[in-house]
């Protein structure tokens, strides 16, 4: 064993994070030396993604420059925040279904003249182990089409509960439409309740419509169906829903271009909303709301019988504890889709069956021969004749008329 002493860093004081050690003194030749250096980094490390460790070894007797190669070694440990951002989300309702022969009003007063309600819940958390200190969130939601004609036409600004803020937006019920007054929502629901709600919601309703469903399909036009794609789809078209964590994305090489162009609005016109995460710790999630109508003209002059139209979330984080560059993490991309059915059922005029007419018919002249019995029970028919009294002043008359003065009898 050869002696070893070190002298501490003091980088308060000196300005040098500089660690020195004097080992054996003397060092004999030929012979090996080895100890351990234990590190502890400071609450606050610099904004960096490696910590770079020098060391350098001297002696101070003389040493030829051809052996000085190997003098000095340096080791790059990478520094990492563990964390696991996760996203899932969900369309209210996952189907819509209306027939388009419903005739639509010239002038828009209320939202219920647009078309069916349709909102896109998502749900970003942190799964842990440590904490996010800021993030940002971008919604794409597709508001007009190329041609700008509206598509999902916004009612209110996003919903959000939780540590999040969504800049204002301009789009917001441009028509100044009256809005139906709305019950107030439960503010600890979370997406796996909505799931749960919404199943136990179609089960209902197939059970409780299913004559009705059968009656609508057997009268629909025996055509291809046709689908309309307005964002991007799900790859595992059997489940309404993406994985919870939803879909990582790395930066490639072209670094920022590469998050600029999943922001991309595709076919649509699209509104983008930015919001911003702040201090998510393990377990906690943030839930944005967005509440729109479905444009029933704009979907009518498509001519299809289906079709999916979808919005999107990208989200990153910003901004890590201990300082650390949270480039190395990947952004997450989680797309919610509602699928809108169309009919095409005629509104045939409204014909009363004859039997209810006949029906009505027969149930009136009763009613009339009821009304005139009671009436003749009443004694309303009979006539009624003046009481016999005797005359005041008894009539002089002949065939029935008086004779006065100067009348001469036939």
């Amino acid at each position: 064993d050869f002696p070893v002493s070190c002298s501490g860093a003091h980088p308060e004081l000196t300005g040098r994070n500089v660690l020195e050690c004097d080992v054996g003194n003397p060092l004999p030749a030929n012979k090996t030396l080895n100890f351990k250096i234990l590190l502890e980094p400071s609450r606050v490390v610099s904004s960096t993604s490696d910590l770079v460790f020098s060391m350098n070894v001297n002696s101070t007797n003389a040493e030829k420059n051809e052996t000085m190669f190997n003098n000095m070694y340096e080791i790059e440990l990478p520094v990492r925040v563990e964390v696991a951002l996760a996203v899932r989300g969900i369309s209210v309702p996952e189907v819509i279904t209306y027939n388009k022969s419903e005739p639509i009003p010239a002038t828009m007063v209320s939202e219920t003249d647009i078309g069916p309600e349709v909102t896109h819940v998502y749900e970003v958390g942190n799964q842990g182990p440590s904490s996010i200190k800021q993030g940002e969130v971008y919604l794409l939601w597709p508001t007009y089409t190329l041609d700008g004609k509206s598509l999902l036409y916004l009612m209110a600004q996003p919903d959000v509960r939780g540590n999040a803020q969504c800049e204002k937006i301009d789009d917001v019920n441009p028509l100044n439409l009256q809005e139906v007054r709305r019950r107030p929502r439960n503010q600890n629901i979370s997406i796996q309740d909505l799931k749960e709600q919404m199943l136990i919601g179609d089960w209902r309703a197939k059970n409780a419509h299913s004559k009705t469903a059968n009656s609508i399909r057997s009268r629909r036009s025996k055509r291809d169906e046709d689908s309309y794609a307005l964002a991007e789809e799900s790859e595992e078209e059997d489940d309404h829903f993406l994985s919870d964590e939803g879909e990582d994305h790395f930066l490639s090489d072209e670094g920022e271009d590469t998050f600029q162009e999943e922001l991309s609005c595709g076919p649509t016109l699209c509104t983008k909303i930015r919001c911003t995460i702040s201090n998510l710790e393990k377990g906690d999630q943030v839930i944005f709301s967005i509440r729109s109508r479905l444009w029933r003209e704009t979907y009518n002059e498509f001519g299809l019988s289906e079709v999916k139209t979808s919005s999107k979330l990208v989200t990153r984080i910003t901004q890590l504890p201990y300082g650390v560059d949270p480039s190395y993490l990947p952004y997450k991309v989680y797309v919610v889709s509602t699928k809108v059915s169309l009919l095409d059922v005629a509104l045939a005029p409204y014909m009363i069956p004859w039997w209810i007419i006949i029906l009505a018919i027969c149930c009136g002249l009763l009613l009339l021969a009821l009304l005139a019995l009671l009436l003749w029970k009443l004694g309303f028919f009979k006539r009624k004749r003046p009481q016999e009294v005797p005359e005041k002043e008894p009539l002089n008359e002949r065939n029935g008329y008086r004779m006065t003065s100067g009348d001469a009898a036939l």
